[in-house]
C-alpha cells in the first residue's frame, strides 16, 4: 500500500527512483521505496488529513435593527 510522503529540501532531482516534484510537494511511495530516502532526510511521512467540520466555526451574524419595527 502506498503512503504520501512530503519532499524536503535535502532531496536531489530524483527521490526513491521518482522524479522530484519539488520542495514541499507530495509523492506516493511504498514503505520499501521510501525507506532510504526517509533515513537520508529527503522525505517525511505526511500526517493524515483531518476532515473539515460540517458546521461553521464562526458565530452567526447579528441582524441589523429594523427601523420600521415598532418599539
Amino acid at each position: 500500500m502506498q503512503k504520501s510522503y512530503r519532499v524536503l529540501e535535502a532531496a536531489g532531482p530524483w527521490v526513491a527512483g521518482v522524479r522530484n516534484p519539488g520542495k514541499g510537494k507530495t509523492i506516493k511511495l511504498t514503505a520499501e521505496q521510501a525507506q532510504y530516502a526517509v533515513i537520508a532526510g529527503e522525505l517525511r511521512t505526511r500526517p493524515p488529513t483531518r476532515p473539515r467540520p460540517s458546521t461553521p466555526t464562526s458565530r452567526p451574524r447579528r441582524r441589523k435593527a429594523d427601523p420600521c419595527a415598532p418599539g
